[in-house]
């Protein structure tokens, strides 16, 4: 069995899908369906399914126990018996949080859980994220990796919807600045748009160009206008936002 790069523990989980042990569920999914063509037998590995482990220092088979029956080997230093994971890597400081019914990673007086979002976030957005009923259960827009149960962090544009930390930085990375869901911009680009503005007016449409307008929808305001055509861009007159598409 290849060396797992997910979790550090000492005993291997026996999939209830298929009958066989794996180091964990991200293994087991990797090997089992990540080329698999036939999507109708997709099967994912469901760690709460899990009642039998394989201790990896003397190979017994038992039920779920953080030490080994056999040899009492340490399987993992933090063991939730209700998630069934096991992790001896405590610098991650795991917790079980009851209201999201499976385990997180922490500090857990870093999260709080807003039962509106139905998930843990940071202490940092108590006052600030906008509440969407159940929004982390669903793929990330991006990766469409599940949010609500992934190893990544995700985080909330400023219209709500949440993707991964590391989607954002790739999309920014791809110069992409607006929600994939909803179009909406990801932060406050005003300064940028008056850099924007400046352009457009050292910029002198061509004169056949001059007098053409054009009907736009704003994606920030939802306002819809009609506004002279411009090359570089065409500015909401109600937001000021450049982030405008012709309809």
């Amino acid at each position: 069995m290849e060396p797992c790069n997910h979790y550090e523990r000492g005993c291997d989980l026996l999939s209830a899908c298929c009958n066989e042990f794996f180091a964990c569920r991200y293994c087991h999914d990797k090997e089992k369906y990540e080329d698999e063509k036939d999507f109708s037998k997709k099967h994912k590995m469901i760690r709460s399914d899990v009642t039998t482990v394989r201790c990896r220092a003397c190979q017994a088979t038992q039920g779920l126990n953080q030490y080994c029956i056999n040899c009492n080997t340490c399987m993992g230093a933090y063991f939730c018996a209700i998630c069934h994971l096991y992790d001896s890597d405590l610098s991650k400081n795991i917790y079980h949080c009851d209201k999201c019914g499976i385990c997180r990673v922490g500090p857990r007086e870093k999260y709080f859980h807003c039962d509106t979002c139905e998930a843990c976030l940071s202490v940092s957005l108590r006052n600030s994220h906008t509440c969407r009923p159940g929004i982390l259960k669903s793929n990330c827009a991006v990766c469409q990796e599940d949010m609500f149960t992934s190893r990544q962090r995700a985080m909330p544009m400023s219209c709500g919807h949440f993707i991964h930390n590391a989607c954002l930085r790739d999309m920014m990375a791809h110069h992409r600045y607006t929600c994939p869901i909803c179009c909406k911009s990801i932060a406050d680009f005003s300064d940028f748009y008056q850099k924007i503005d400046e352009e457009v007016s050292n910029t002198p449409m061509p004169e056949e160009y001059q007098n053409i307008d054009c009907n736009i929808l704003c994606n920030d305001c939802l306002k819809r206008n009609r506004v002279r055509f411009h090359v570089i861009g065409m500015k909401c007159p109600d937001c000021g936002s450049y982030n405008t598409t012709r309809y």
